[in-house]
């Protein structure tokens, strides 16, 4: 269902022709949150801990989704799916090097299929640009 909805909001943000695209996204954000609320229940955060819920907010999501929705305008629609699918495939790259837990094989041969695949259609693609 994930994917599914990504995709739509991929699609909705080409095609978005009420304001920059961003803002459908802080709205979808501030829904989100909103709803979230109510499934919120003790131990409630420190100070501390909400900064930090807070920045990565800002960093994790808030920064990517901006460049995001400026990258939507100059692409595909596909193409924004197909970049965003290269994230989670590198996850286990980032846990490997920062905490040294290893991937197992089918992990590191479904990654790279994944971005074999990728980089294969990105190259077709602007071979045939030329």
């Amino acid at each position: 269902m994930c994917g599914l909805l990504f995709a739509v909001l991929a699609l909705v943000m080409r095609r978005s022709r009420t304001g920059p695209p961003m803002r459908m996204l802080i709205c979808g954000h501030l829904l989100a949150a909103s709803l979230g609320v109510f499934f919120w229940r003790p131990p409630w955060p420190s100070a501390v801990e909400l900064g930090l819920i807070a920045l990565a907010g800002v960093v994790q999501l808030g920064l990517p989704y901006y460049l995001y929705s400026r990258a939507s305008q100059g692409v595909t629609a596909l193409d924004m799916v197909l970049v965003t699918i290269v994230e989670p495939i590198l996850n286990p790259i980032w846990v490997f090097l920062v905490v040294g837990e290893r991937p197992g094989g089918w992990a590191l041969a479904g990654g790279a299929v994944v971005l074999i695949s990728v980089t294969a259609w990105s190259g077709l693609k602007s071979r045939r640009a030329l």
